[in-house]
């Protein structure tokens, strides 16, 4: 058991140490995105390899793997821009809207039912987002680094 909670404050730390150092970096977006992916290339590339599964999949599955890595690699660029523009905590906040983003993506695509309580919580995150931004407009860059947030949440919950 202490074993598991050390792992876990690990994982907290380490997550919540990223949007610090993206920030802090002088290294653009598309950098950060490209050494992201080349870093997880190399590390899952090998359990990959060795499983010799991959001739297996079927032109279906390698299509709904593309579309899946599509989304998920715009996901991380839109969340890079989000504290690039903004700040780190707007970025991990506005990121942080997913799981309630997830209700109306999971009623829109799967046909799941959504609660009134469940869409006044989807309002109330979505509010917060809004009262945290010094000023409302996309020409400021802590607005534009919000939106780009959201938009980096709505990618995640797809």
């Amino acid at each position: 058991m202490p074993r598991l909670i050390i792992l876990t404050l690990l994982a907290v730390c380490t997550m919540s140490a990223a949007p610090v150092l993206i920030k802090s970096t002088s290294a653009n977006e598309i950098t950060i995105a490209l050494a992201r992916l080349l870093i997880a290339t190399l590390c899952i590339s090998p359990f990959v390899l060795y499983r010799k599964r991959l001739a297996s999949l079927s032109r279906q599955q390698w299509l709904w793997m593309l579309l899946i890595g599509a989304v998920f690699a715009a996901h991380w660029l839109t969340y890079f821009v989000s504290i690039k523009l903004s700040t780190a905590s707007i970025g991990a906040l506005a990121i942080s809207t997913f799981g309630v983003q997830y209700l109306f993506l999971a009623q829109l695509l799967n046909g799941e039912r959504t609660s009134p309580v469940e869409w006044f919580a989807v309002v109330v995150c979505l509010a917060g987002c809004i009262i945290v931004v010094p000023e409302f407009n996309l020409r400021h860059e802590h607005a534009a680094g919000m939106l780009a947030g959201v938009v980096s949440g709505t990618l995640y919950a797809a």
